[in-house]
């Protein structure tokens, strides 16, 4: 994760590190990860969006891996990555995210991000918004994760955005 491939558009050190942060606060399995996420990443006010589901505050960021209790190896790699604007506030990056469950099975899916920093002229800038797109069929399907279940507003339960 160290050589993130940053494009040739120059983007503040403490941006390069805040992301670097955000990856290896994710993909941690410490008995703090989430906190130091919520914390040390994110403004208090911060949000996380995973497709449709929104955890806001640092206390709900804190909670983001609800559901995931079979997920023992967290990975991303990044291919691309590419800045919008001047000041390095506005992050687009792509990737794969690979997942290993407590009972050996790995699976992984190609994801899209978008990070909106919040004082990017500061020594230690925040995260104000990261949204993430992925695919998490291949997870479902081997039971590396259980989909969300709600109740849609005609009552009929929705497991992972469709019906």
């Amino acid at each position: 994760m160290e050589d993130l491939p940053w494009p040739s558009q120059p983007v503040p050190e403490p941006v390069k590190k805040l992301i670097l942060r955000f990856y290896t606060s994710i993909d941690s399995h410490g008995p703090h990860a989430s906190y130091k996420l919520a914390s040390k990443v994110f403004t208090a006010d911060g949000e996380l969006i995973i497709n449709k589901r929104v955890w806001t505050g640092s206390e709900s960021i804190c909670q983001w891996r609800a559901g995931g209790d079979t997920v023992i190896m967290r990975s991303h790699t990044i291919e691309e990555i590419l800045v919008c604007g001047d000041d390095g506030s506005n992050i687009f990056m792509s990737g794969t995210l690979r997942l290993g469950s407590d009972v050996g099975l790995i699976a992984e899916s190609p994801f899209s991000a978008k990070c909106l920093v919040d004082d990017t002229s500061s020594l230690t800038p925040r995260v104000r918004k990261w949204q993430i797109w992925m695919d998490y069929t291949p997870f479902f399907d081997l039971g590396i994760l259980r989909p969300p279940v709600s109740k849609m507003s005609d009552g009929v339960l929705d497991t992972i955005g469709g019906r």
